[in-house]
This record gives C-alpha cells, sequence and structure tokens, in this order.
C-alpha cells in the first residue's frame, strides 16, 4: 500500500469516526458519564456484582401477590412495570442476551468503577464492527483486486461506513439497538477472522 493511500484511508476511517460520533449526539441521548446508568444493562451489571442474575431493580409489592402477573387484566393500572423485560418468578431479567455486558460494559464497570452510557457503548461497537468490515475489504481487494487505485479502497471503506446499519443504529441508541449494534461487531470480527483462517 502506497504511502498516500494509507494518509487517505485513515482520513476516511477518522471521517466515518466522527461522523459516528455527531450521529450519537445529534440524537439527544445524554452520555451523563460518572453518573448512574438507569437502562437494563446497567442494572443487570447491578445485579452480577451482588451475586444474582437477576436485574437489581425494585419489584412493587402489589406485583409479587398478583396470581398471574403476566395477566395485564390482572395488574392494578397504577403498578409500574418494566417495558421489554423478562418477568419470571418475581424477578425481571434481560432477554436480549448478555453479550454487549459480557464484552464490554462490565469490564468497563470493572476497570473504572463506573457505568458504561448505554449511547457509548453503541457507538463503540458500531464503528469496531466498522473497522473490522473496511479491513476485511481492503485485504479482499488486496487479494483479488490489486489492480483497483485507492480511490475505489476509499470509496469502499466509506460506503461501509456510511451506507449499512450503524449510522440507524446510531440516530437511537436504546435497549433494542445495543445488542443489534454488539451482533454486527461480532459479526465482522468473525468475518474477519475466517478471513484470516483461510489466508493466513
Amino acid at each position: 500500500m502506497k504511502h498516500g493511500e494509507r494518509w487517505l484511508l485513515l482520513g476516511v476511517f477518522l471521517a466515518v469516526g466522527y461522523f459516528d460520533f455527531w450521529t450519537v449526539r445529534s440524537s439527544g441521548d445524554r452520555w451523563k458519564f460518572g453518573l448512574e446508568q438507569r437502562d437494563y444493562y446497567n442494572f443487570t451489571i447491578d445485579g452480577w456484582l451482588e451475586g444474582h442474575l437477576d436485574m437489581a431493580v425494585d419489584i412493587p409489592p402489589e406485583l409479587l401477590k398478583i396470581a398471574d402477573p403476566y395477566d395485564p387484566a390482572q395488574r392494578p393500572k397504577d403498578v409500574p412495570v418494566l417495558h421489554d423485560a423478562s418477568f419470571y418468578k418475581g424477578k425481571y431479567y434481560i432477554y436480549f442476551g448478555v453479550g454487549p455486558i459480557a464484552t464490554l460494559m462490565f469490564p468497563f464497570r470493572l476497570l473504572t468503577g463506573t457505568d458504561l452510557p448505554q449511547p457509548v457503548a453503541v457507538l463503540i461497537f458500531v464503528y469496531a464492527g466498522f473497522v473490522a468490515s473496511a479491513v476485511l475489504w481492503l485485504r479482499i481487494r488486496r487479494s483479488y483486486f490489486p489492480e483497483t487505485g485507492a480511490l475505489v479502497a476509499a470509496l469502499g471503506v466509506l460506503a461501509l461506513g456510511v451506507a449499512g446499519l450503524g449510522p440507524m443504529l446510531l440516530r437511537r441508541t436504546h435497549m433494542w439497538e445495543l445488542p443489534i449494534g454488539a451482533g454486527y461487531c461480532y459479526a465482522m470480527i468473525t468475518l474477519l477472522g475466517v478471513w484470516q483462517s483461510l489466508h493466513a
């Protein structure tokens, strides 16, 4: 790879990173670094640190007294319940999977002692997935399309960064977007690993 091409590609990587950062920040979700995060994933981490797998949230006593808490007709209207969480034997669990927690958010908590804001976690996963996919594209290009120029390489990287699912996830970084972004990241890293194993 020529020196000029390296600088061009670095510029594209930085531009996509800035675009991703701007997209998250412009969505209106506050990061609140250093403060307690009130999302399902950080509640689950609280539970882990207390020695259990369920979310560390207070369960209304009225909900525990209902014969069938899954029946909305039996629940009093003023009893708050968590939306999109699994309620099992008097405890709440997330059912989106704990991959984002185990690979990023829990280690961050252990290392820093603070909660990782959910929008930041989505940003990290989306950008890491983009980097893995871009590296894979550049290696495919080098192996099978070596005659293409630096512009083709840069446009391919740019397309992977702005024309995929990532920017849409970053526009709204709620509890649903985090596991999707993490799954994208894991899939791209896996594909890159498969490529490496086949072309070592």
